[in-house]
């Protein structure tokens, strides 16, 4: 499950969205470092950024429920009464810097921040709706979606949110296939480490909730992860969390098979930032690759402009 989280960076994670302009009032937000249910936060739609309850209501419930869940579970989302609307029709992204899960059967339980590994933000799937109240005004609510763990998680909880991809933001936000993204983020791109028992208490929204207790942070090891092996002829490089290779004739192969959705939309023709060309090869096609999180333009391929 997801049942806390912290949201430093807004601003940084809006720059991914830029489609969309965040009133003032929301990037001028205080940093939060113990998000709790029920709390107004930041969430993105597909026409706008806002903000909205966490803990979700139904358009078509007659009042206000006593318990509103936080969390949904992905293999159902499309299917159950209280949340199938919502699916089909307003989906959002609920931006974060990374979540806390509690490790342990038996109190007292570690509490555990994960989040991406350069420590970049990150996005939840998220299920919004908007409850009109017999009077009074319409109150906006919002649910994270969870799902299966990945290998760093299942050392931790059975449960994790589904974090979306930068590349698949609008894809969520207003595609028509929006079930494929609901799956566990590949765990080489994690951290998670132990942090102080002050999150145990939504009271202590304070930034010692976010600092290791010490030790190097939980990582999956990326030779743990599968990865194809590289054909002969081929050539290739790494960038940021990807190893972008070519076969002989030039075509992209992704070698991880859980990143393939991740390039269609990654891929844009043009030339590297500087100018310059990372790999000394003949003129060709120029391949252009936006690393998911800090939009930094690689360009993968050499050749004319």
């Amino acid at each position: 499950m997801c049942g806390r989280y912290a949201l430093t960076k807004l601003a940084d994670l809006l720059q991914l969205i830029p489609w969309l302009q965040a009133p003032a009032d929301i990037l001028e937000r205080a940093a939060q470092y113990n998000v709790a249910p029920s709390q107004t936060m930041p969430i993105v739609t597909a026409d706008a950024v806002r903000t909205a309850e966490w803990g979700f209501v139904p358009s078509w419930a007659k009042e206000l429920p006593k318990m509103r869940p936080v969390n949904a579970r992905a293999e159902t989302a499309s299917s159950g009464g209280m949340f199938r609307s919502a699916m089909a029709k307003r989906r959002c992204l609920v931006p974060a810097d990374g979540f806390y899960e509690w490790k342990g059967s038996k109190p007292p339980k570690q509490p555990y921040l994960i989040r991406m590994r350069d420590g970049s933000p990150l996005a939840f799937a998220g299920r919004w709706d908007r409850w009109r109240p017999p009077e009074g005004e319409p109150v906006e609510t919002f649910t994270i979606l969870t799902t299966s763990p990945n290998e760093l998680m299942a050392t931790i909880h059975n449960r994790m949110p589904v974090i979306i991809p930068v590349a698949r933001y609008r894809d969520w936000l207003e595609g028509d296939k929006a079930t494929e993204l609901l799956q566990s983020y590949p765990a080489a791109e994690m951290e998670a480490f132990p942090v102080s028992s002050r999150v145990n208490s939504p009271k202590n929204d304070v930034p010692e909730c976010l600092v290791p207790l010490g030790g190097a942070p939980r990582r999956h090891s990326a030779k743990d992860s599968p990865r194809r092996s590289l054909p002969p002829g081929s050539d290739g490089f790494s960038v940021g969390p990807f190893r972008v290779l070519f076969d002989a004739n030039g075509a992209l192969i992704v070698p991880r098979p859980e990143a393939e959705q991740d390039f269609p939309k990654c891929v844009r023709v043009g030339r590297r930032i500087d100018g310059t060309d990372p790999v000394p090869r003949a003129a060709g096609p120029q391949i252009q690759l936006i690393r998911a999180h800090n939009r930094t333009p690689f360009c993968s391929r050499p050749g004319v402009p």
